[in-house]
């Protein structure tokens, strides 16, 4: 019987993986100099941390640890940005998760940093609705590694086939097939309805 349900960031908030790359990019071609045709390919929408895709760009193009540090800060800025200009609540996906928080634990697994995920959260109105958000602060080994869904079993005392995984990140459905928990693949926040979730339950 489902317990807990994990959420990938991706999964509710539409084109978050975008902004966040946008936001690279730009930050990228501020700091460098170089134009993005450049770099472009090196950089996916598959929900890898910020992290990786820097030391991919350190290692291709030489760049120094200050750099790195500037372009991460310029990223931090973009993000903000956007996220205030291109989010905004959705009452439906509230209603949703108030109710499913009255039936269920509820947590936030990000592959993001903590402050700019409860930035989201905070935008989209929804924060106080999870039990817990757990971020890549949180753990050594992000996404696709399976360490933030254990990290979710263990401080919620949950068994692994009661913990329900909602994930539309590349990264975040690799991870989620490693635990081994029920998942379900979004391709469109949209499609998160109360009864779309609980009739895949129904069928797991």
């Amino acid at each position: 019987m489902i317990e807990l349900i994990t959420f990938g960031t991706e999964s509710l908030v539409k084109d978050i993986g975008k902004i966040h790359r946008e936001s690279l990019v730009d930050a990228i071609t501020d700091i460098t100099g170089m134009h993005n045709t450049v770099f472009l390919s090196y950089i996916d929408i598959d929900g890898r941390t910020t992290k990786y895709y820097l030391e991919k760009l350190k290692i291709e193009f030489n760049l120094s640890d200050t750099e790195l540090l500037l372009i991460s800060e310029k990223k931090d800025y973009y993000l903000t940005r956007h996220l205030y200009r291109d989010i905004y609540p959705i009452p439906e996906q509230i209603e949703m998760l108030n109710f499913l928080g009255e039936k269920y634990s509820l947590i936030i697994t990000s592959n993001s940093g903590k402050e700019s995920t409860i930035r989201l959260l905070n935008i989209m109105g929804i924060t106080n609705i999870f039990q817990h958000i757990l971020t890549n602060n949180d753990v050594d080994n992000p996404k696709p590694d399976p360490e933030i869904f254990i990290r979710a079993l263990e401080i919620t005392g949950t068994a692994i086939n009661n913990m329900l995984i909602i994930e539309k990140s590349k990264v975040g459905q690799t991870a989620a097939k490693k635990v081994g928990s029920p998942l379900i693949c979004v391709t469109d926040p949209e499609i998160l309805t109360v009864e779309y979730i609980e009739n895949i339950m129904k069928n797991t």
